[in-house]
């Protein structure tokens, strides 16, 4: 093999959240038919620009470096780029890898996604083949909660409550997944019997609360004799 290329039609890779020497991925890589294989981890040696990364493939058992390739953002789609120094060896026997990216492809909205991959032999040989992958975006559900303390009713949602609990309402999110917020509601009701005034003065009053429950709350408003 001279070069190889890997290529899409869509999504992209994050390289603005790669650093150098972060860990992006695996390889299996066997060769001689399997009589040579290698565990190797995919580690960001450069990053060139804001659209293209150098990642080396490290041998887990040695720490020797195997290889390297280029991936890049083409806008759209995303590149992989490989090229090996010509060593006059035209004859490949069962030679294979297969390579893990760890969250680092960002997919695009659901769609079809095509990848080519295209192979350059020594010879002069060109083999290309597509792939066709179906993006099925999976929903993030979203919740929220409110506690609201109110006398005699609440209004939430367009539904009016006259007694406290917890109330849920399930509506949808701007990505049409499903969004939940919880209310949990106290609703304090008019003022007991209990509660009464005595010792009523000019400019004060005396408030009897030993009946009153001390989980309700009370709006207490006074107003002057003849005044508003």
């Amino acid at each position: 093999m001279f070069t190889s290329s890997f290529v899409s039609d869509g999504g992209s890779f994050a390289i603005s959240s790669m650093n150098v020497g972060d860990t992006v991925g695996s390889a299996l890589m066997s060769a001689g038919g399997g009589v040579n294989v290698f565990n190797t981890a995919l580690v960001v040696s450069s990053i060139p620009s804001s659209t293209q990364a150098i990642i080396q493939s490290i041998d887990l058992a040695t720490g020797l470096v195997l290889g390297d390739f280029t991936i890049s953002n083409s806008s759209p789609g995303v590149l992989i780029f490989a090229q090996t120094v010509p060593d006059n060896n035209n004859y490949t026997s069962g030679n294979t890898q297969s390579v893990t990216f760890f969250n680092v492809f960002v997919n695009p909205q659901s769609t079809t996604l095509t990848f080519t991959s295209t192979i350059d032999s020594e010879l002069g040989d060109v083999d290309v083949q597509t792939f066709l992958n179906t993006i099925v975006c999976l929903c993030i559900p979203t919740t929220s909660s409110a506690t609201e303390v109110e006398c005699d009713t609440y209004t939430w949602n367009g539904t009016t409550y006259t007694t406290g609990g917890v109330y849920t309402f399930v509506t949808t999110n701007a990505s049409g997944c499903d969004s939940t917020a919880t209310l949990n509601l106290t609703i304090s009701t008019a003022v007991p019997s209990s509660l009464f005034t005595s010792n009523i003065e000019l400019d004060k009053v005396t408030m009897n609360w030993s009946s009153v429950s001390n989980t309700d709350h009370y709006d207490i408003r006074m107003r002057v004799q003849g005044g508003s």
